[in-house]
């Protein structure tokens, strides 16, 4: 056991352990809210910092780390090496891999983002679309049936005046079913 839920719901370390980062959590360290004792692992090295909660269904697990301004709620699941910091993760939504959510990003509804994702500046990602690449979304939208996967470089996705893709050495297909291959400027607005 790595930790227990006290009776407000505030977690606290009861073994020392290192997350996936190098920060340690020493034993007796206060953490953030969980809902339950089934919203955060006791395996691994998962770990909600105060000033985060995770409530409702919401699952934490893996090397995951929730800090301060976050919320996991609903049914939504974080796990590998994710990191959420100060940013949002609801409904049926999953965070995986390498994934960083933070200042202000959301992830919901059905959306997935796996692997070196780094959704940042209020950036959305929503609907059923699916992030598996390694991309910097910067304030861009990403939503209802898109998909951006994997490609030997990298996509950048940036909200300038309007939600557009910056493609740089951006490579890779984005597709939306029962429509041929888009660009990335329109999965973005």
């Amino acid at each position: 056991m790595k930790y227990v839920r006290q009776l407000n719901g505030q977690i606290r370390a009861v073994v020392e352990f290192t997350l996936h980062d190098g920060r340690v959590i020493e034993q007796g360290t206060l953490g953030g809210q969980i809902h339950s004792s089934r919203s955060l692992a006791q395996s691994g090295k998962c770990w909600v910092f105060p000033g985060a909660e995770v409530r409702d269904d919401a699952y934490v697990s893996g090397n995951a780390i929730i800090e301060a301004g976050s919320l996991i709620s609903d049914s939504a699941k974080v796990y590998g090496n994710a990191v959420v910091r100060g940013g949002k993760v609801s409904g049926e939504a999953r965070v995986l891999g390498d994934a960083i959510i933070k200042n202000g990003a959301e992830v919901g509804d059905e959306a997935h983002v796996i692997g070196n994702v780094i959704l940042t500046n209020e950036g959305k990602i929503f609907g059923k679309a699916r992030v598996q690449a390694e991309a910097i979304i910067d304030g861009g939208i990403i939503k209802d049936n898109a998909v951006v996967k994997d490609s030997p470089a990298y996509a950048v996705v940036s909200e300038a005046a309007a939600p557009r893709v910056v493609r740089g050495l951006f490579r890779d297909r984005v597709v939306q079913p029962r429509r041929p291959v888009l660009s990335v400027v329109e999965v973005a607005k």
